[in-house]
């Protein structure tokens, strides 16, 4: 991986007292420059270059730039090194190997070249063609690995809906057990896939559990889609989600509320209690008069099934005020 260090690496005071000289004198280099009349100094200019590292047609271009910029003259020194730092690394970054096609790659040289021409302009129109390129070459990318994905997500799916098969052959044959494994190693397969799928594939699971434990009366099947609405609920955020929550939370408390009943678990009928609850938080009155109707008596039935059971009358009240 590439790293990116935009520092210059030595200090400018060194650079300075060093390289550049007296600001007076590096001052008469920039008005050369700049006029054009370097004929004279071409010793100095020469050896600036060597020192600083550049080529002297790069060395003229900053000593120009300088010019135009109309820096004081007791900060030309800094100003030298602060630009000449940034060629240099433009130059080393540019001169890398990549690994980018060989149309990119003759950009880059191409841009080296113009950097030691002293062609700031040049490189930097070289370097938005290389951007151009660089951004066309990361969207066919981008696309390559969108249908990548979807290609794998589609295998995933049809691995999970062959695991869902199975289990509906399982649960055709009244064998609750063998169709909750299969359920899960529908979700094992799905572990990596999008939530929204995992989450309807547990609901889906879920609902044919429920819908053999309610018609076969197979208490077992009810355990199994109670865990399945269960792990539908971690892929459901109520944030995101909310109404999808509330649905889950639902369903949850019938499969709760069914098993509890017959299996006369308290708990169980507790737990339904706080599912419905719940959903109602979601499904309100006023957003959802229908859904909050019918998970008002759900709860209500629940409390009454509670209240049945027990000793006292608050439970009965509940049940009266839910219905």
């Amino acid at each position: 991986m590439a790293s990116f260090d935009v520092g210059i690496g030595i200090g400018s005071t060194i650079l300075q007292n060093n390289i550049v000289g007296p600001p007076e004198q590096l001052e008469q280099l920039v008005q050369a420059a700049v006029s054009g009349a370097v004929q004279g100094h071409a010793a100095q200019i020469a050896e600036l270059a060597t020192d600083l590292r550049v080529t002297q047609a790069a060395a003229l271009t900053i000593l120009r730039s300088l010019g135009h910029d109309d820096v004081p003259v007791e900060r030309l020194p800094d100003m030298l090194i602060s630009a000449t730092a940034q060629i240099l690394a433009m130059r080393e970054a540019l001169s890398r190997p990549s690994n980018e096609g060989s149309d990119i790659a003759e950009l880059r040289r191409q841009a080296v070249s113009a950097l030691d021409a002293g062609g700031f302009e040049e490189a930097t129109r070289l370097l938005n063609v290389i951007r151009t390129q660089e951004r066309d070459a990361s969207d066919r990318r981008q696309r390559a690995a969108d249908d990548s994905r979807e290609d794998w997500l589609a295998g995933l799916e049809a691995e999970a809906e062959t695991c869902a098969l199975l289990a509906r052959a399982a649960l055709a044959r009244h064998d609750g057990v063998t169709a909750f494994d299969q359920f899960e190693e529908g979700l094992r397969v799905l572990a990596s896939a999008d939530r929204e799928l995992r989450r309807s594939y547990a609901l889906a699971a879920a609902g044919a559990l429920y819908d053999l434990g309610n018609l076969a009366g197979l208490n077992g099947a009810l355990a199994t889609a109670i865990r399945l609405y269960e792990r539908a609920l971690v892929d459901t955020p109520r944030a995101r989600v909310p109404l999808d929550w509330a649905m889950t939370q639902n369903n949850l408390g019938n499969a709760l509320q069914m098993l509890g009943e017959r299996a006369g678990d308290k708990a169980r009928l507790e737990e339904a209690v706080v599912a419905y609850r719940a959903a109602l938080e979601e499904w309100t009155r006023e957003h959802v008069p229908l859904l909050w109707a019918a998970t008002q008596h759900n709860l209500g039935a629940a409390l009454l099934v509670l209240g049945e059971r027990e000793s006292g009358t608050a439970r009965l009240h509940e049940a009266v005020v839910a219905f």
